[in-house]
């Protein structure tokens, strides 16, 4: 099963809430965007996240649980090579939910 994940601006909105970011990230895009601006491919990063944050990226996360997985990311100190994130992936997870957070942007689940 596959399973992507769409930043928005609120839960009511239907389209994708870009960000533009330089450099750009350097992760799995989902369908409609690349490198994780507006999407990303949720499956390849949703265990990594539930570990370090206690959150599934198979549930719709509201902007205050988006915060907290950024606070857990950037609070994580422990990287492993059995995590299965290169390093510069972690850097732009980081990235990526710190300014959605900032943003005061929501995470949608499509599976």
């Amino acid at each position: 099963m596959g399973l992507d994940n769409f930043w928005r601006e609120s839960f009511d909105s239907e389209v994708c809430f870009i960000l533009e970011f330089d450099p750009p990230l350097n992760l799995c895009g989902g369908m409609f965007s690349e490198h994780g601006s507006g999407s990303f491919r949720g499956k390849v990063y949703a265990e990594f996240i539930e570990e370090v944050s206690g959150f599934s990226l198979y549930n719709d996360l509201n902007n205050e649980e988006v915060r907290k997985i950024s606070e857990k990311l950037n609070n994580y100190k422990d990287l492993k090579e059995s995590d299965g994130i290169r390093e510069l992936v972690f850097e732009d997870l980081k990235r990526m939910f710190s300014e959605y957070a900032r943003a005061g942007a929501v995470l949608i689940a499509w599976y």
